[in-house]
């Protein structure tokens, strides 16, 4: 192959060119011949990264939210107050549930990533709460 610009890359190898995949924006396009006809590998891989990408486009906004939401919920744990711990995981997996539920059939697969943000942001709020109302010292881990 001859190449019609810099950015043009030809690779043969079909682990670099799932490297490739991964790595690829909005903006790129990728033209792929195959000779031999095994190119599923590849054409799955693509639909893997695809949707993990789709994932993380949505979910990596709300990182900061998820890591204040298990730190805070994990101080309960260790602290010995279950029950707070449980409601807050129960509840933040109902909300996903139910958004999933109600808005999939509508908005297709984007809003399982949407519903698991919602889940957390929903969730922090009286995670947040619980932890400065500070309730949860007073538990006794031993009797």
């Amino acid at each position: 192959f001859s190449t019609t610009s810099p950015k043009f890359k030809t690779i043969q190898d079909s682990h670099m060119q799932i490297v490739t995949l991964s790595t690829l924006s909005r903006e790129d396009v990728v033209l792929y011949f195959s000779y031999s006809g095994a190119t599923h590998e590849v054409l799955e891989a693509a639909e893997v990264i695809r949707v993990g990408a789709s994932y993380l486009r949505v979910n990596g906004l709300f990182l900061v939210v998820f890591s204040a939401y298990m730190v805070i919920k994990s101080v309960f744990k260790g602290a010995g107050d279950m029950n707070w711990f449980i409601c807050l995981t129960l509840g933040s997996l109902g909300i996903r549930v139910l958004c999933t539920f109600l808005l999939a059939p509508v908005f297709g697969e984007a809003v399982l990533w949407w519903s698991v943000a919602a889940g957390w942001c929903v969730s922090v709020v009286p995670t947040v709460l619980h932890y400065l109302g500070g309730s949860w010292k007073k538990q006794n881990l031993i009797e």
